[in-house]
């Protein structure tokens, strides 16, 4: 449903700005992606009945996914800073660092698994990092622009802060998702043998399927809210 408004807002606004192509492919791919992740998620529980098979694929998908997602946060900022190309360096090198940090330790580890270290969950904790900093750089520019302009009127200010809350809250829903599964998979397990399905590790899968989504849906929802 979603994703059915934001395509039918930018059927509404038809103009073919640099901005509208980037939103509208990374909207495209994000939703893809997170249906084949749910696919990945859906086959293991049903018809193989294996916890570990599509763990691989479904990790290398969401540091896809968290990639594009990373991509449009750090655009949007960059606009946000009249695309002042210092806003870039530290977003897109943490981006890169934490993507490519990523899917190397992907093919010797499950990173996103509840028998991962701290070291192998470094590229969470990278990317919480930035998305608290992006979302604090763009809300604290729009925050700083509305003080220049409230001489406008209260009209104007009040919508300058609607927007503001809208970045805060977007950033939130995927800061607090990312924390929570962080948490999910750092309870003491142990002493529990690997193949055994318990209620820690049930609760560590199911925020993962949150997180996987989460990505896709927050940028989403900013241009849903917007437009």
């Amino acid at each position: 449903m979603l994703f059915y408004h934001c395509m039918h807002i930018f059927q509404k606004y038809e103009v073919l700005c640099r901005s509208r192509k980037i939103f509208l492919t990374g909207t495209i791919a994000l939703f893809f992606i997170c249906t084949i992740q749910c696919s990945l998620n859906i086959i293991p529980l049903t018809l193989l009945q294996h916890w570990e098979v599509g763990t691989l694929p479904s990790n290398l998908l969401y540091i896809f996914n968290n990639l594009i997602a990373d991509i449009l946060l750090i655009y949007r900022c960059y606009s946000i800073w009249s695309c002042k190309k210092y806003i870039l360096y530290v977003p897109l090198f943490l981006t890169l660092g934490s993507t490519g940090f990523a899917a190397v330790l992907s093919n010797h580890y499950d990173i996103f698994g509840e028998s991962s270290t701290i070291g192998q969950q470094m590229p969470l904790f990278i990317s919480l990092v930035m998305n608290i900093g992006l979302t604090l750089l763009s809300a604290g520019r729009i925050w700083w622009i509305s003080r220049e302009l409230k001489i406008l009127g209260p009209q104007v200010f009040q919508k300058y802060n609607t927007i503001i809350a809208l970045i805060i809250e977007s950033g939130a829903m995927y800061c607090i998702a990312i924390i929570a599964y962080l948490i999910s998979i750092n309870v003491n397990t142990s002493l529990v043998p690997w193949n055994e399905v318990t209620t820690s590790k049930i609760i560590s899968a199911i925020f993962f399927g949150i997180l996987q989504q989460v990505v896709g849906i927050v940028p989403t929802l900013i241009v849903f809210r917007i437009g």
